[in-house]
């Protein structure tokens, strides 16, 4: 995939964040929490979507490994965003929940799997998403 398709895709895989090095550790968490429920909240978020966001204009998102040139003026953090399709079965989209996908920023993913096993869902291996049988 190329960059500019990246680009324009819903953001999944790991997200590097840049703060400037003249920000300090408790301006980085607490911008980590806010971009966090930022992404939370908005499932269809892109990077160029919050590479273009004014509110976040100082910092430097990325989805490829910083390079020494990158880190010269900024401190990365790495962030994990899981992404799963929820479908009802023979693919139909839930209809209950209204939920057609979820993402999921820095959370811990076998947290994440048991809660979906508890509400029903069972992670199909081979179409990649979570599956719920209707009752």
């Amino acid at each position: 995939m190329s960059n500019l398709n990246a680009q324009s895709v819903q953001l999944q895989g790991t997200l590097y964040i840049g703060f400037p090095k003249t920000f300090s550790g408790a301006h980085m968490e607490k911008l980590v929490d806010e971009i966090s429920d930022y992404i939370d909240n908005n499932c269809d978020l892109t990077l160029a979507d919050l590479q273009a966001d004014s509110d976040y204009a100082q910092l430097q998102f990325q989805q490829h490994k910083p390079t020494l040139a990158d880190k010269t003026n900024f401190f990365f953090m790495d962030v994990e965003i899981y992404v799963a399709t929820l479908k009802e079965n023979f693919g139909h989209t839930s209809v209950l929940d209204q939920v057609t996908s979820v993402n999921i920023f820095g959370k811990n993913l076998e947290d994440i799997c048991m809660l979906m096993a508890q509400n029903g869902y069972a992670y199909d291996r081979i179409e990649d998403c979570w599956s719920r049988e209707l009752s």
